[in-house]
C-alpha cells in the first residue's frame, strides 16, 4: 500500500501532498485505501513516484491496496 510506501521512505501524507502537488484529500484516499493508484490520472502518478523516487510501475505495484 501506499502507505508502506510513505512509511519506509520516511515520509507523511502532507509531506508527500506538498512534494507532489497532488491534493491532500486525494492522497490520503490513496495512502488510506479509499481511491485506487490504478485509477488516478498518468500525471498525478509520475508525480506521486518522482517525490517517492520509485518507477511507475512499482507505484503500481506496491501502492495498490491488497
Amino acid at each position: 500500500m501506499l502507505k508502506d510506501i510513505l512509511e519506509k521512505k520516511g515520509m507523511n501524507i502532507n509531506q508527500l501532498s506538498h512534494k507532489s502537488g497532488v491534493g491532500y484529500s486525494y492522497v490520503y484516499k490513496l495512502a488510506n485505501g479509499k481511491a485506487e493508484i490504478e485509477n488516478c490520472g498518468l500525471g498525478t502518478a509520475k508525480k506521486i513516484a518522482d517525490v517517492l523516487q520509485i518507477s511507475l510501475e512499482d507505484l503500481l505495484e506496491r501502492g495498490s491496496a491488497e
